[in-house]
């Protein structure tokens, strides 16, 4: 992928989904389990986040969580500042794991081709565009890879068929 690493250093404390990885390489492998994408109809995707926490409750006392996701739209290979889709900041609801789901418009695009999306889980501190790709010390990184199949704009239904998640096994 031509998008730069991400990593996080303490990962024992919260990360998506059941497993965790250090992100040494930008990939999607099967320990990208914490991040679902569904295209739910009228240019829309459903995001849901799962957020695994060690059950340590007073961390977070101290500080919050934060999640963010960006949609490589017009696969460029650069996260800017216009693609980013999700936000969220809070503390757990529920222990162990917890969910976020968020619905986000798809946007006009005019490429089919595989694209990208990255999700960070920051604890402390807020993430901005600038911290797509920097190291930062405690949560998570996944990356999600996509391809577009339509981007007709002259219908009003279903217009875009989109996420075809290559998760390998």
């Amino acid at each position: 992928a031509p998008y730069p690493t991400a990593r996080h250093f303490k990962l024992d404390y919260e990360w998506f989904g059941e497993k965790v990885d250090g992100e040494l390489k930008s990939d999607v492998d099967d320990k990208d389990d914490g991040v679902d994408i569904k295209y739910i109809g009228n240019k829309k995707l459903k995001v849901t986040v799962t957020i695994t926490t060690s059950g340590d409750v007073k961390r977070y006392n101290e500080h919050k969580l934060f999640v963010n996701g960006w949609f490589d739209w017009n696969s460029n290979g650069k996260w800017e500042k216009e693609e980013l889709g999700i936000t969220w900041k809070g503390v757990p609801d529920k222990y162990p794991s917890f969910r976020i789901e968020k619905e986000i418009d798809v946007p006009p695009v005019s490429n089919t081709e595989k694209s990208w999306a990255r999700f960070r889980l920051n604890y402390g501190t807020a993430i901005d565009i600038e911290d797509a790709t920097k190291d930062a010390y405690a949560g998570e990184v996944e990356d999600w890879d996509f391809v577009i199949h339509d981007v007709s704009m002259n219908r009003d239904v279903d217009y875009i068929q989109i996420i075809y998640s290559y998760v390998y096994d």
